[in-house]
């Protein structure tokens, strides 16, 4: 058992081995000894590895719809999340750590870039939901002063604030329902109006 064992370990180290060569040596150098590997990419969102010092990082560079570059986001110690929301949006999220994300939008059409949300519920319409100090908010998730609403809600205390959220979504352009525990540990469900 003990021989069958070793064996395995070592065809493990060897294949782990001959796949890190073959990565390193696919990449290409640039200055400050680092190393970038194209990763995944879709026709707005470039995603790419690189090795600086040691350590892997990723990162982004959104394009417009004639396929310039408008914005680059390097650093990133997680793999970017890209997904298109729509025929003009795309959603960019990065792991923050346990069940927190950060996300930034891109307007593919008008070159529009949002500023950083943290863990976003649902998107409809070029509006978001996220909540913020036991309370509910829905903006234009590229200018809110187009549309911003915020509705107070009787959560629980947590360390998190989004673990008293169940779910929230928006329904159609003018109601959003959300699902919540309040601070007396009920499940309360609410459609708002907006």
């Amino acid at each position: 058992m003990k021989k069958v064992l070793m064996c395995f370990i070592c065809i493990v180290v060897v294949i782990i081995a001959a796949y890190g060569a073959k990565n390193i040596s696919s990449g290409k150098q640039v200055e400050n000894d680092t190393t970038y590997e194209k990763g995944s990419e879709d026709k707005f969102v470039e995603v790419e590895t690189y090795k600086e010092n040691e350590e892997v990082l990723y990162k982004y560079t959104l394009l417009n719809s004639e396929g310039k570059n408008v914005y680059e986001e390097t650093g990133l110690y997680r793999e970017p999340n890209v997904e298109q929301i729509d025929n003009e949006v795309v959603r960019v999220g990065v792991s923050a750590g346990s069940s927190v994300y950060q996300v930034r939008y891109f307007d593919t059409i008008n070159s529009k870039i949002s500023e950083i949300y943290y863990t976003p519920w649902d998107e409809y319409n070029n509006k978001l939901i996220r909540f913020e100090n036991k309370k509910m908010i829905i903006q234009d998730m590229f200018d809110k002063s187009n549309y911003y609403k915020e509705v107070k809600l009787d959560m629980r205390d947590t360390a998190e604030p989004n673990s008293a959220i169940k779910s929230a979504e928006f329904l159609d352009d003018n109601t959003v329902k959300v699902t919540y525990f309040s601070e007396d540990d009920e499940e309360i469900t609410k459609k708002i109006k907006l």
